[in-house]
């Protein structure tokens, strides 16, 4: 409920962002405005740890999609608010017949605050960018999953450290291109890094053979780390008051 409540907030708050934005874009003579539904894949960062050397290690990555809102500031300066839906997850398992298994997932809301350098060439018919900002990322929809399950060799997997912060924000740069299809439709291609320097995901388990004697240890961390390379399709919305 707590997150539910706090994914409305966030949301209201960016509601009143983008509405911000237009007031600004339908007084500000002849700024271009720009909207594009994003699509592609990520690529999250992990460190592992293990003390029998033969543990498997499979991220699940699964299509991130989103939408942006990009407003022109001032000649190539622009200013972009964004809104994804991503899942982190990491499987590790040990054994041919996917035996002990330490499973970690959570659903995922990234909302972007970015600038962005834009510089048009050809004609204006192809734009090149860089972007700098922040990435605030909130787990939404349900809580994230945290489960172990043991094989029967190993009757006993416990967890004896589990650190988790739901709620987080990383620092993004990114890179891309969009290629004019018509006056005011577009496609378009992005690179984006997010970093963060403290760590969001810390787990350590230990598995025990039936005397009760510690047969493995495991730790997973993560910073919250990741890449992703994303497609877009645009529109450039200002045309309905830049007459």
């Amino acid at each position: 409920m707590v997150y539910i409540l706090l994914l409305a907030i966030i949301m209201k708050k960016t509601f009143v962002l983008i509405f911000t934005i237009l007031s600004f874009a339908n007084v500000s003579a002849q700024k271009d405005t720009y909207f594009a539904y994003e699509i592609g894949g990520t690529k999250d960062s992990y460190e592992f740890s293990n003390t029998i050397g033969n543990v498997n290690v499979k991220e699940i990555n699964v299509v991130a999609v989103g939408l942006t809102l990009t407003q022109q500031i001032y000649k190539q300066l622009h200013f972009e608010i964004g809104g994804y839906i991503d899942f982190q997850a990491i499987d590790l398992y040990t054994g041919i017949d996917d035996g002990t298994r330490l499973v970690f997932a959570q659903n995922q809301i990234h909302i972007p605050l970015r600038l962005q350098f834009r510089q048009p060439v050809f004609n204006d018919k192809v734009s090149f960018f860089a972007t700098t900002g922040l990435n605030f990322v909130s787990g939404w929809y349900e809580d994230y999953t945290f489960e172990l399950r043991p094989n029967p060799n190993n009757l006993n997997l416990t967890a004896s450290k589990f650190n988790f912060n739901e709620n987080y924000t990383l620092l993004e740069f990114g890179i891309g291109t969009d290629i004019m299809l018509s006056k005011n439709f577009y496609l378009g291609i992005r690179y984006r890094y997010n970093h963060r320097s403290n760590e969001i995901l810390n787990f350590s388990a230990e598995s025990r053979n039936a005397e009760n004697e510690i047969e493995a240890n495991y730790n997973v961390n993560s910073k919250g780390t990741y890449s992703s390379y994303t497609f877009a399709i645009g529109y450039r919305i200002s045309r309905f008051w830049n007459k």
